[in-house]
C-alpha cells in the first residue's frame, strides 16, 4: 500500500505542478491542530514531526484521490476482495484523517472545482464513493470531523424530524432502556412487526429512507422496521458507528444463532444515556400500549384461540352450542316448574 500511495502521489505532483515540499508546507501548518485530534501516545513511528507530516501528505492525498476518481480498479490485480476491503477500511475509526486535512489537500489537487465549491463537492464525492447514493448531505455539515462522521450523520433516523423536534420529545421521555419490553413481550401485547425493504421507504425530507427509519402506527399497532442485510462486514460497520456515537433481518450467510450472538455482543462495554435515544417517541407509545392489561389479554386471546382462520368459526359454533344448551336447560326447568303447578 505504501508503494501505491507514493505512486499515486507522483501522478498528483505532475498534474498540479506542486512538489512534495509544497504539500509538506501546507500540512505543517495544520500539524498542531491535527495532532490534537488523536489520542496520545501516537502509534510507533508517528511521534516524530517529519513522520507525522509525511503521513498527512501521503495518506491524505491517497484518500482524496481515491474519493475523486474512485481508483478501486487499481487494486483488482490484488484481488476483488481488496477493493471491497479498501472502502470498508476508510470507515474504520482508527483510520480517520481530520476532514479539514482532506479539504486542504483537495483544494491543492483540484484548485478550481467549479460549482459546487470544494467543501460540498468533497462531501458528495465521498458519499458516492462510500455507496451512500443518492448522496444526501446532512444539514449540520459544520459538525463533520471525518469520513466516518459523515456517513454516520447520513444514517440518523430521518423520520424523526429536526434536532429541535427531537429535543421537544426528550421532555416527554419517561422510560429507560432497561424497561423497554422485549420483542416477545411486545408481540404478546398485540404489537405486530413488519419488515420493510429500505428502497421502499420514502420520506418527504430526504426522498429515500435508511436503515434506522423505524416507525410505529398507533392505530394498527404495527412496528415497521427496515430490513437489514447481515453479512461478514455488518458487525465491523456497526461497531465503528457505535464507537463514534458514544431491526427485521435478512441473513446473507451463517445462521440465526450467529446473527443473534452478533447483536447480543454489540452492547458489550457500550454505555449511553437514555436522553440520547432517538426512538423516544416510539418507545413511549409502545410502552404505553404494553402497560394496558386489556391489550395483553386481547392479544393472548387472539393468539391462543383465534390463531387460524377457522378459530372464529369454531368459537362461534361453540358459543351457539353453549347458548342452545343453556336455553334448553332453561326451557326444561320452566317446563318442569309448570308441570308441578
Amino acid at each position: 500500500m505504501e508503494d501505491i500511495k507514493k505512486r499515486w502521489f507522483e501522478k498528483i505532483t505532475k498534474k498540479t505542478n506542486l512538489g512534495l515540499n509544497k504539500f509538506r508546507e501546507k500540512m505543517k501548518l495544520l500539524e498542531g491542530k491535527t495532532r490534537k485530534c488523536y489520542e496520545l501516545p501516537l502509534p510507533p513511528g508517528l511521534e516524530a514531526k517529519e513522520n507525522f507530516v509525511e503521513m498527512m501528505v501521503y495518506d491524505g492525498c491517497f484518500v482524496v484521490q481515491l474519493i475523486r476518481k474512485g481508483h478501486l480498479c487499481d487494486f483488482w490485480k490484488l484481488g476483488l476482495h481488496v477493493s471491497c476491503d479498501m472502502r470498508d477500511d476508510l470507515l474504520l475509526l482508527e483510520n480517520q484523517l481530520p476532514f479539514f486535512v482532506l479539504l486542504k489537500l483537495y483544494g491543492m489537487i483540484e484548485p478550481n472545482p467549479g460549482p459546487p465549491r470544494h467543501f460540498y463537492k468533497l462531501l458528495t464525492s465521498a458519499l458516492v464513493f462510500l455507496r451512500r447514493d443518492p448522496p444526501y448531505v446532512p444539514r449540520n455539515t459544520a459538525s463533520i470531523r471525518h469520513l466516518l462522521g459523515l456517513v454516520h450523520a447520513t444514517f440518523h433516523p430521518s423520520l424523526l424530524g429536526t434536532q429541535a423536534e427531537i429535543a421537544r420529545r426528550e421532555e416527554n421521555f419517561q422510560i429507560s432502556r432497561d424497561t423497554t419490553p422485549s420483542a416477545t413481550e411486545l408481540e404478546d401485547a398485540g404489537i405486530h412487526f413488519s419488515g420493510v425493504p429500505i428502497q421502499n421507504m420514502q420520506n418527504q425530507k430526504q426522498g429515500k429512507g435508511n436503515m434506522f427509519d423505524i416507525t410505529f402506527d398507533n392505530n394498527t399497532k404495527e412496528l415497521k422496521i427496515p430490513i437489514l442485510k447481515v453479512d461478514d462486514s455488518t458487525e465491523r460497520m456497526f461497531r465503528n458507528y457505535m464507537a463514534y456515537d458514544l431491526r427485521t433481518i435478512i441473513r446473507m450467510g451463517g445462521n440465526d444463532e450467529a446473527v443473534t450472538e452478533m447483536f447480543n455482543k454489540l452492547g458489550d462495554s457500550v454505555y449511553y444515556s437514555p436522553e440520547d435515544f432517538y426512538y423516544k417517541d416510539i418507545a413511549n407509545q409502545v410502552n404505553k400500549h404494553c402497560k394496558r392489561n386489556w391489550n395483553i389479554w386481547k392479544a393472548k386471546l387472539k393468539k391462543d384461540y383465534f390463531n387460524t382462520p377457522w378459530s372464529p368459526i369454531s368459537f362461534l359454533a361453540a358459543l351457539v352450542l353453549l347458548l342452545l344448551t343453556v336455553l334448553q336447560t332453561i326451557f326444561s326447568v320452566l317446563s318442569y316448574y309448570h308441570q308441578r303447578q
